[in-house]
């Protein structure tokens, strides 16, 4: 009779929004610019997306707003070029750097009515992964990954797109990825 009680007990706590049930929900206060926060290691930044400096120099800037639909994030805050497109001789090459020792990860937040591919591979934690082709295929052409991820909130579906060399880094800060509940501004 006393685990059945405590079995309830547990079950009106967990409906009651009392305990937390796992990394993404739950009464945590994650403070952040953006929807998602994330554990950057040190010389990574958060830009607004920008476009490539094929014409003209491009400077990211690191001021994200919580309704923008996309960031990267990236070890530099230069524009890094992606895409195979180089740069015409006008634009000052110390203004950008490429792909080579760089690694840039494009999170968009997708409509929650999108659907996550249904051949994902589950990584936990409402994270997922889709495998785009095999090693070396033609979709890492131009230093992108050859899996796509997810994340699944109450909200919204997060894409992640992956351009980069360390893929365990990569890993790591997509899934330390969390849902903000307090920006600057209503942290004040």
């Amino acid at each position: 009779m006393k685990k059945v009680i405590l079995a309830l007990g547990l079950l009106l706590a967990v409906g009651g929004g009392c305990v937390s049930l796992g990394k993404l929900g739950g009464d945590k206060v994650v403070e952040g610019d953006w929807s998602l926060a994330f554990d950057l290691p040190s010389g990574w930044f958060m830009t607004a997306p920008y476009q490539s400096p094929n014409t003209e120099a491009v400077v990211p800037t690191q001021s994200v707003e919580k309704l923008d639909n996309e960031i990267y994030l990236q070890t530099t805050d230069k524009a890094i070029l992606t895409g195979g497109v180089g740069a015409e001789a006008s634009v000052p090459a110390d203004s950008y750097v490429t792909l080579e020792g760089n690694s840039q990860i494009r999170v968009s937040r997708l409509d929650p009515r999108r659907v996550v591919p249904s051949e994902a591979e589950d990584m936990g934690n409402g994270f997922s992964k889709v495998k785009l082709c095999d090693d070396g295929g033609e979709c890492e052409i131009y230093g992108h990954h050859n899996y796509d991820y997810y994340l699944e909130t109450e909200d919204a579906i997060y894409k992640f797109i992956v351009y980069g060399q360390d893929i365990n880094q990569i890993e790591d800060i997509i899934k330390s990825a969390e849902v903000v509940t307090a920006t600057d501004e209503s942290a004040e």
